[in-house]
């Protein structure tokens, strides 16, 4: 079926825009204008290329039945293909069994190419062979292709009944061009609603699959798509809107980086229900490469469990974009952008009004990783979008600068909960979660990390010089770590009003963990239930001052801490005065401690340099109680002490000195020991460690066979400690991870192991193919004939496995029982019959000898379809890491060569004085191995004298033929050709004869001429009168006429009836035979024939037209007498010279001398003799 559609171009101009990312005040300006100049226009290309649809699922029989079921006729030609080759009429009440090449079920259809030549209201039915029917075609009309759904077929099926049904009249028909269920196996425009399956990988130079019609679903079946090999191209392109249209198991590739605006998946103009489901994309090319792309209106739709990869040289690509589309779900998909810069892992964008819109997208459970050699790289960017779920990501964003995992922009009402959150940049202003601005968000349970020089934060808002307003925002339980190595960065970034900051544990390094920079007339709630590390206010108070009196409630035993800079425990109030140098700190403040636990307060110890330890504060610090401090109250009921202290430092509350000499207790979170990672990139390692007063904990890594390593621990909001460690920097093999936990005695606890596994590769497989009377190797492509049992006996596939680490789970062995056709040699890629045709594919499950994995045939020949064979080995270990890599091809077969003649070439045809180059032409076909050669062996005419000799076929695509300049070298005489073809496994065909003829003598001819009463021999130049019946009789005209090779094929004797002599009129007889001898009779040759000599010729001619016309025989007829004038003359002298002319009844005188002439004339015979009375 071809499908064709004229080339087109669609343009469409989109604005572009991006929110400024957080720099200092000049860089964050110049940035903005840039990246708006930069991404003002793009333009979408969207183009149609004329393309051609084929069709894999083919019928093997079609059988005419009658109303009985009764076979009428084979009619598989005739409906094999769309080749206006029409099946005969099909009348009313009638059927057409088919069988397809494979069982079909519910989601198939069956299609047929059909013509109702009466155009009245005939339809088809569709029954099982039991005779129930399931479906019906809709009626019948002019020529086209008709659809049916297979939707209530009940069970898989390969054979159905085809009946032709009228219920006004029997004496309708319909005739039958083509049926078959359409696979697509090439790219083309999809025109027909149903499912589309690939059954094999398909290329284009542009887009691949255009969709024209709603309802369609593609399942490449992991088969894959290559678009734009050639220019910028769309993989599939649903650019007119078609609604419920599904892509799945799709392998979509775009290679090569010269061209921009290649879209893996395309779908415009309000295509809704649109579905992308476990699906591998791969874009490259200079800028704009997108994944997925849902533009305008792609309402309802699902992006889910896709490995999506988008690569550019330039900027601006994207792994999914979501465009003026709403309720989408975005969900467990694995996406990775890169490029130069401006790169998204997930873009949604409003359409051309820049107002905020209510999208409802959820973006759920996936991991998107973006980056690039520059700047401005987005994790998941949201412009003018409202109403975001954004739960359960794992988000890492790279670049140089101004890298966000987050960007909200002008986008409000979203929920971020349970994400991991990168973002890493080399230089500065790299933010986790951005809003530029944005209100009612909920951020929730996320663990963010930043990091980079300067103005790096894990959650930003734009600075005061913008009048942007962010604000009524809950943020709550996150997990905040900034790792930067410049100036200004934070935890926090407040530019807020009416926001709840909720308990937030905040990591910074070396700087504050929260910068509230909001208007003083905002008011935000900073709930201090959890750890919050240092707290900075700026432009609240002309003195520019810092911590007021502060009450903070701990009801935890761990204490609350982030950085090095504030401690606040059950026992311990910690202030790093260095850190707030050169600003000042108020002189005096009201310190609370809870959940003291002491029958009473004695002591307040206090020591000058910062200490998070109450112990070392205890054993170091000076009783300031009553100078530099006073106890203002303690109630030993509820353990709450007020202190007031002069200056901060670090304080401790005593009774009496405690001593630590306990380790800290480790207990494992999570994961299980002896866990095995295989496709995990950065599993979260996590241990509860009880200590009052934890110091350091450190992970140390035995790496396998690497270079080991330590990594610091994180402490989360619960008081675990945890890290995601980077298995990609990992070796594989197994590993060890010790917990070194110290508390701030320095007791040390290292005794908690931990081992996991890393295994990533797949086993490594090869194969060994033997016989068991040969156990030899048995090469790749071998061939296999009936005598495999005789040649090689038993064979075995063999299949050496090994996997490193984890070892083999299992061996499977995929036979594809040369399913997919019997291609090869000289046949021409078809099977033996010259069609196209294949076995059953099936798996066998191996059985493990020591690392070699065996399957065994007693009789491959017998167990295998006749074909080429794939045999693919399916490898897993215990972590299924896969190896579908490892091949071994060969053949079976059992037939010899299938030799016809050519359409030139008939047999019985006969040949006498060709000239010039003529030829014997046979067409060979062996669907297996090929032909391996074709002899010629020609009899020449050996039972009359020839010498038999054989010729060498020449092959030319097949036909196989010999050649000769002339046939003077072939024997006069019936020739026999017989063809001698073998193929490659030496089956020979030696049943092809054809016969010809070799004669170029004219046929021997001799006259014999009789009279029925004389059946003498009449004599050449006989003359006959009118009394000829009388003396002969009839007189019959006999040909004896001989041909030695092919015979005599006509004779017809030529009479010329005195033409050139007596004026008659000439005239033909054939010859009647009579055994050989030719006749033709006249009963009165005198009334037949005109007066004269006559001339009668033979002309013969034998089978092949030579002819023989050099026989003649002579005759007169004589009919009338001579005519005669009587003239009497006088001689007037003695010379008789002088006449003197008398007339009649003369009188002559005596002695006169008298002359008499007689002028005698005879037409025919002549004048026998004159005599005068």
């Amino acid at each position: 079926m071809t499908f064709k559609k004229a080339k087109k171009e669609n343009q469409k101009m989109l604005n572009k825009w991006t929110a400024p990312a957080l720099l200092k005040l000049l860089s964050l300006i110049v940035i903005i204008i840039i990246f708006l100049i930069s991404l003002n226009v793009f333009t979408k290309k969207i183009s149609s290329e004329e393309t051609t649809a084929d069709f894999n699922i083919v019928i093997t029989e079609a059988w005419h039945l009658d109303q009985n079921k009764e076979k009428i006729k084979d009619i598989y030609r005739e409906l094999r293909e769309r080749d206006q080759k029409w099946s005969p009429r099909i009348y009313v009440n009638d059927y057409i069994r088919v069988k397809f090449n494979q069982p079909l079920n519910s989601s198939k259809d069956i299609t047929i190419w059909a013509l109702n030549e009466n155009l009245d209201n005939t339809t088809i039915e569709v029954y099982y062979t039991n005779g129930t029917q399931f479906a019906a075609f809709p009626s019948i009309m002019g020529e086209r292709e008709y659809k049916i759904f297979l939707t209530n077929l009940s069970q898989r099926e390969d054979l159905f009944d085809l009946k032709v049904s009228n219920s006004v009249t029997n004496g309708s028909y319909i005739i039958f061009d083509f049926i078959t269920d359409p696979d697509q196996t090439t790219c083309g425009t999809l025109s027909v609603a149903g499912t589309y399956t690939l059954t094999e990988n398909v290329p284009s130079s542009s887009n691949c699959f255009n969709i024209s019609a709603p309802n369609i679903e593609i399942n490449c079946q992991g088969f894959k798509i290559d678009f734009g090999n050639a220019s910028t191209g769309l993989g599939i392109n649903n650019s007119e809107g078609y609604d419920n249209v599904s892509v799945k198991n799709c392998y979509i590739s775009k290679k090569g980086n010269a061209d921009q605006l290649n879209y893996g998946l395309y779908f415009n103009l309000g295509a809704l229900n649109a579905t992308a489901l476990n699906n591998t994309i791969f874009v490259n090319g200079s800028a704009w490469s997108i994944g997925i792309y849902f533009d305008d209106g792609v309402n309802n739709s699902f992006v889910i469990n896709n490995t999506i990869y988008t690569n550019g040289s330039g900027q601006s690509n994207r792994g999914v974009r979501i465009e003026a589309s709403y309720n989408i779900t975005i969900e467990g998909n694995v996406i990775t952008t890169y490029g130069d810069s401006f790169n998204h892992g997930v873009d949604i964008i409003p359409g051309s009004a820049i107002i905020p819109h209510l999208m409802n997208i959820t973006i759920r459970n996936n991991s998107i990783t973006t980056g690039g050699t520059q700047g401005s790289n987005f994790g998941i960017n949201m412009a003018y979008a409202n109403n975001i779920t954004i739960t359960g990501n794992k988000i890492y964003t790279g670049g140089t600068d101004n890298n966000y995992g987050l960007y909200f922009d002008y986008s409000n009402s979203s929920r971020v909960e349970n994400n991991t959150i990168m973002t890493n940049g080399s230089a500065n202003s790299n933010i986790g979660v951005f809003f530029n601005p944005g209100s009612h968000h909920i951020i929730r349970n996320n663990n963010i990390t930043t990091n980079g020089t300067d103005f790096n934060y894990g959650i930003g808002y734009p600075p005061g010089l913008f009048d942007f307003s962010s604000g009524e925002n809950y943020i709550e339980n996150n997990m905040i770590t900034t790792n930067a190595g410049g100036t200004n960065n934070g935890g926090v970034f407040l530019n807020e009003f009416h926001s709840f900051f909720v308990n937030n544990n905040i990591s910074t390094f070396p700087y504050f963990a929260i910068f509230d920079a909001s208007a003083t007339s905002n008011l935000n709630y900073l709930i201090y239930n959890n750890s919050f590390g240092e707290i900075r206010w700026t432009n609240n108070r002309s003195t520019n001052g810092f911590v007021d009196n502060l009450t903070f409630n701990v009801t935890n035993e761990l204490g609350i801490s982030l950085s090095a800079n504030l401690f606040i425990a059950n026992n311990t109030i910690a202030f790093n005065t260095t850190a707030f140098s050169p600003l000042t700190i108020n002189a005096t403040a009201n310190l609370t401690f809870f959940n003291l636990g002491m029958p009473q307060v004695v002591r307040i110890m206090k020591v000058g340099n910062f200490s998070n330890s109450a112990s070392f504060i205890n054993e170091n610090g000076a009783n300031c109680n009553g100078t530099s401090c006073t106890i203002i109250s303690y109630d030993n009921t509820t353990g709450v002490l007020i202190v007031n202290a002069s200056s901060l430092s670090s304080y401790s509350a005593n009774l009496s000195v405690a001593i630590d000499s306990t380790a800290p207790q480790v207990t494992l979170i999570g994961p299980a020991n002896t866990t095995n990672f295989s496709t995990e990139i950065q599993p979260l390692f996590e241990f509860s460690i009880f200590e009052e007063n934890i110091g350091v904990v450190i992970f140390s890594m035995s790496n396998a066979s690497g270079t080991p390593f330590n990594i610091t621990a994180i402490a989360n909001i619960s008081g675990n400690w945890n890290r995601n460690i980077d298995l990609l920097t990992l070796t594989e093999g197994s590993h060890l991870l010790t917990v070194f936990a110290n508390d701030t005695s320095n007791n040390l606890n290292n005794t908690f192991n931990l081992y996991f596994g890393l295994d990533r590769t797949p086993p490594n497989v090869t194969i060994n193919v033997s016989g068991l009377l040969t156990p030899i190797t048995i090469f790749n492509n071998t061939n296999f004939s009936e005598n495999v049992v005789a040649q090689y006996g038993m064979i075995t596939f063999n299949a050496t496995v090994i996997d490193g680490y984890r070892g083999v789970l299992s061996v499977n062995m995929s036979f594809d029982n040369a399913s997919r056709s019997a291609g090869g040699g000289g046949g021409g890629g078809k099977s033996l019959n010259g069609l196209d045709s294949g076995g059953t594919p099936f798996n066998r499950t191996a059985v493990n000898f020591s690392g070699n994995w065996n399957i065994s045939f007693e009789n491959i020949s017998l167990n295998f379809t006749e074909g080429l064979h794939k045999l693919v080995i399916m490898t897993n270990d215990f972590l299924n890491n896969t190896n579908r890599t490892t091949e071994f091809w060969f053949s079976v077969d059992r037939s010899p060569p299938n030799v016809s003649l050519t359409a030139a070439m008939l047999n019985n045809s006969n040949y006498s004085d060709l000239t010039g180059n003529f030829h014997f032409n046979v067409t060979v076909i062996d669907g297996v191995i090929g032909v391996s050669a074709v002899n010629f062996s020609l009899t020449n005419a050996s039972d009359l004298g020839g010498v038999a000799y054989n010729r060498t076929g020449t092959n030319v695509s097949g036909d196989w033929g010999i050649t000769f300049t002339d046939t003077n070298g072939l024997y006069e005489g019936l020739n026999r050709i017989k063809v001698m073809a073998y193929d490659r496994l030496n089956h020979t065909n030696l049943t092809t004869e054809l016969w010809f003829g070799i004669d170029r003598t004219v046929p021997n001819a001799t006259f014999n001429v009789t009279g029925s009463l004389t059946p003498v021999r009449i004599d050449d130049n006989a003359n006959f009168s009118e009394n000829v019946v009388a003396q002969y009789g009839m007189i019959t005209f006999n040909a004896t006429v001989i041909d030695g090779y092919r015979g005599v094929l006509e004779v017809n004797i030529s009479f010329d009836n005195a033409s050139s002599n007596a004026g008659g009129t000439a005239f033909n007889r054939t010859a009647a035979n009579f055994s050989g001898n030719w006749n033709v009779s006249f009963e009165n040759i005198s009334l037949n024939f005109t007066d004269g000599l006559h001339t009668v010729r033979i002309m013969a001619n034998d089978g092949l037209n030579n002819s023989n016309r050099t026989t003649t025989f002579t005759f007169r007829v004589d009919k009338e007498p001579p005519n005669a004038t009587l003239a009497v003359y006088g001689i007037t002298n003695t010379s008789y010279v002088e006449f003197l002319t008398f007339a009649n009844n003369s009188n002559f005188t005596t002695g006169a001398r008298v002359l008499f002439n007689a002028s005698v004339i005879d037409g025919s015979i002549g004048v026998l003799e004159v005599n005068i009375s």
